[in-house]
């Protein structure tokens, strides 16, 4: 179980950080990513409820049994409310439920994108686009 809180328990000093390391629109792009390889993944263990669980109690956050809005928006509504580095420490814990029904690939590509997608929007609104 070495994916639990991989970055939230680092032992050295970490540099000053901003909440925009986990921006809010790109932790509903994982959310988006998350439920929609469940959603192809159909019959083959990964639930929308199964995913919400995991995702609420990784983030230490008791799961609603029925959530209002449903099992989509309430991990959105979850994500939305933790430490930057819960994130990243959700992202490492979804990986061997996703390796698990044989989408590991689509995960770490689509992950992939959205982290270089936050990291090349910020570069442009910092001017440094080239």
């Amino acid at each position: 179980m070495n994916w639990v809180r991989d970055f939230g328990m680092q032992e050295a000093a970490q540099p000053a950080r901003t909440v925009e390391d986990a921006t809010r629109e790109m932790r509903q792009e994982l959310i988006d990513l998350f439920f929609g390889l469940a959603e192809q993944n159909v019959g083959g263990g990964l639930s929308d409820e199964r995913l919400h669980r995991v995702v609420s109690q990784s983030l230490g956050i008791a799961p609603a049994g029925n959530p209002y809005g449903g099992y989509r928006y309430a991990a959105g509504r979850d994500i939305g409310g933790v430490p930057w580095q819960r994130i990243y420490d959700l992202i490492s814990r979804l990986w061997p439920l996703f390796n698990a029904v044989h989408v590991s690939d689509q995960y770490l590509e689509g992950v992939n994108r959205i982290l270089a997608g936050v990291l090349a929007n910020r570069n442009y609104k910092n001017g440094s686009a080239g």
